[in-house]
């Protein structure tokens, strides 16, 4: 199944605009999630996958699932339907989570994760909109969902419209600033944080948790250059004769006009910058290269090693649609996505965690132990929560 139909649906879900049909199917998972289908083989359950990932999906696009069938009309008894629900989740149109081994004893876990939350342990909230600005002066404002702010920086307004982001609005500017002249301002964004920010250029610049974007607060000359350090997704305004350089760690992107993603957290052992529209110029170590859309740049830390490759684009970009998505992940890649978004301390009890990979994607606006008892579902890999700490044991 294509994976931008189920962020469409997922996101319509969520937006309240799905259809009674696409509700439905949302509402099987979840009524079903734990019910056993164990009355069907193995190859039953791979026929069913395949059925049910067709049939559903012709009929959601032709809109021809009706108010009384609806998905019993697929299948006759109901741990077909169960079974059905399992599929659809294994192929992506539902909340997944599979392991690379066989079920085990995930539901003990799944228990004590139910009682420590009822046990008046400290919930773990899920991100939201919230940074830090520092201005040129030192001074510090904190940024959340209410919007307006404005203050004047020399000629430029900043201004936190209703939209929620953070606008910089150029006037009267005079294009024969000397650098010395130039005055920056840094974003930063807490664990647990997110927020958006319009360059005084037009540009674009969404900044996932636990990052940083330093810029000025007028571009001036003709390279307009920012730092960042995390992960953040630019849409860079087109200027002529203005390229648009972005330094983040061992990595120099420049771009005229165009949309990418750059992950520079210092815990990833790799820059990655994922193109999706335009053309970008990477640079590393001495080495340049030339980035097509739908193409890839991972840079070695280390030794500035460079390689391209073709970029799973929904992979890269799921956090831009409020989703975390893995696709054959590591158990410790995971959780670093969960450690920053939920701002909570990750602790491993099993140090041997290589073999410990999961595909699946949901919201990350579900709460922290929604996410971690799908993955204990699968039997292989179990946590404790503790406050603002999460163990994580085989």
């Amino acid at each position: 199944m294509d994976k931008t139909l189920f962020f469409q649906l997922l996101q319509k879900y969520r937006l309240g605009t799905a259809t009674e049909e696409e509700r439905e199917l949302i509402k099987f998972y979840y009524d079903l999630f734990e019910a056993e289908p164990e009355t069907l083989s193995p190859g039953e359950a791979d026929r069913l996958k395949e059925q049910v990932r067709q049939a559903t999906w012709v009929k959601i696009r032709d809109g021809e699932l009706k108010k009384n069938g609806r998905l019993r009309e697929l299948f006759s008894r109901p741990a077909r339907v169960a079974a059905a629900v399992i599929a659809l989740l294994a192929t992506g149109l539902l909340v997944y989570f599979l392991g690379n081994q066989k079920r085990g004893h995930g539901q003990e876990s799944v228990i004590l994760l139910h009682h420590a939350k009822q046990s008046g342990i400290e919930d773990i909230r899920p991100g939201g909109n919230k940074a830090v600005l520092t201005l040129a002066n030192g001074q510090k404002l904190v940024l959340d969902n209410r919007p307006g702010m404005q203050i004047r920086q020399g000629t430029v307004d900043v201004q936190r419209p209703d939209t929620g982001e953070l606008v910089y609005k150029a006037s009267g500017l005079s294009h024969n600033v000397n650098e010395q002249e130039l005055s920056y301002n840094t974003i930063t964004t807490p664990l647990g944080g997110k927020f958006k920010v319009a360059l005084s250029d037009g540009t674009r610049v969404w900044l996932n948790a636990g990052s940083s974007l330093r810029y000025p607060v007028a571009f001036t000359g003709k390279q307009r250059q920012v730092w960042l350090s995390g992960e953040a997704y630019f849409e860079v305004a087109k200027q002529s004769g203005k390229s648009f350089l972005v330094e983040a760690g061992a990595a120099e992107i420049q771009v005229l006009g165009t949309h990418f993603n750059v992950n520079a957290y210092g815990d990833e052992t790799p820059v990655r910058t994922t193109l999706t529209e335009g053309a970008v110029k990477m640079s590393a170590a001495g080495e340049s290269r030339i980035l097509k859309p739908g193409e890839e740049a991972s840079i070695n830390k280390q030794n500035g090693e460079m390689k391209v490759a073709s970029a799973d684009l929904d992979m890269a970009l799921a956090w831009t649609r409020d989703l975390f998505l893995f696709d054959n992940t590591n158990i410790k890649s995971i959780m670093r996505d969960v450690s920053r978004w939920y701002d909570v301390e990750v602790i491993y009890e099993t140090k041997n965690l290589e073999n410990k990979n999961f595909s699946g994607v949901m919201s990350r606006y579900e709460e922290v132990d929604s996410l971690l008892q799908r993955l204990e579902l699968t039997g292989v890999i179990h946590f404790r929560i503790a406050g603002k700490k999460i163990t994580v044991m085989d």
